[in-house]
């Protein structure tokens, strides 16, 4: 029997104040791949990829910053001034500029991902 790894597009939920992932779960799939790693590769790329596009907002996802960063990624940002007090400073395309390597840094030290890596055994029809 095969084994399929399949990304999927984690689905969240708006309750006025940030968005969060359903208790439920559940998602949409994107990719597939036989190949773990491949799949793990992929993952990684689509999560970096809308780290970048939300990283101005990405306050929307928490109510305090230790909700998705790591102890080093938080001194990571305020190194850096994406934070500066409680609030989130960082404009995406101009903090990457300054930072371009802080970038890649704080997105490994976050915890938030909108994909993941799930494993599938092929069915027989």
């Amino acid at each position: 029997m095969a084994t399929l790894w399949v990304i999927i597009e984690d689905s969240f939920e708006y309750d006025d104040e940030v968005y969060y992932p359903p208790q439920s779960g559940g998602g949409t799939p994107v990719y597939a791949s036989a190949k773990k790693e491949t799949a793990e590769a992929y993952c990684e790329k689509k999560n970096f990829e809308r780290f970048e596009e939300e990283f101005w907002e990405i306050g929307n996802y928490c109510r305090d910053w230790a909700d998705i960063f790591t102890p080093a990624g938080l001194k990571i940002a305020k190194e850096n001034k994406a934070i500066v007090g409680d609030r989130w400073c960082a404009d995406g395309e101009d903090w990457k500029k300054k930072n371009p390597t802080g970038m890649a840094q704080l997105f490994h030290e976050c915890t938030l991902k909108w994909y993941s890596v799930y494993e599938v055994d092929e069915v027989d029809s």
